[in-house]
This record gives structure tokens, C-alpha cells and sequence, in this order.
């Protein structure tokens, strides 16, 4: 009988270290890297992490990259991006 407790007491860790593992995170904080073609404009200006905080200059625009927020606050956009044959308010 010792031996099935034993047994059941090796699956039940096995199980509970496989799921810690699927639910740890795989990093610490937001990575920075930006995938090919995922680019935020605002305009015709690239966010950057160098404007981020003050994308126009005029502070009515920031960007957290670590929540993904954009921010408008008193922003008056009315320059579209144009790429190509496309003309687009929101990309």
C-alpha cells in the first residue's frame, strides 16, 4: 500500500511541476521587440521609442509601449499616412 501512496504522490508532483511550467511566464517585462510590418504612425510620423513620450512635439500625443496605450489628448490629426496608392486614417 506504501507504494501506490508513493506512486500517486510522484504523479501529483509531476503534474503540479508541468503546470507550473505552462503558466510561468516566459519572460520578465514587455519585450521590446517589434515584429516585421507592426509599426504605429500617427500621421505621417513613426512612433518611436525616442518620441514616444511626445510624438508630435506639441504634447498632445504619447505612446506606452508596455500597455500599448496611445494617448490624444487635445490632438488634432487631419494629415492621413500615405503609403503607396493607400491613403490610411488608422493602420
Amino acid at each position: 500500500m506504501g507504494s501506490v501512496k508513493t506512486i500517486k504522490k510522484g504523479i501529483a508532483i509531476a503534474l503540479s511541476m508541468m503546470l507550473a511550467v505552462t503558466v510561468l511566464p516566459t519572460g520578465f517585462g514587455v519585450p521590446k521587440v517589434q515584429a516585421a510590418g507592426e509599426m504605429l504612425y500617427v500621421g505621417n510620423i513613426r512612433v518611436t521609442e525616442a518620441n514616444a513620450s511626445d510624438v508630435l512635439g506639441n504634447k498632445t500625443i504619447s505612446y506606452q509601449a508596455s500597455t500599448h496605450t496611445l494617448t490624444l489628448n487635445g490632438a488634432n490629426l487631419t494629415t492621413p499616412m500615405k503609403a503607396g496608392k493607400y491613403i490610411y486614417g488608422i493602420r
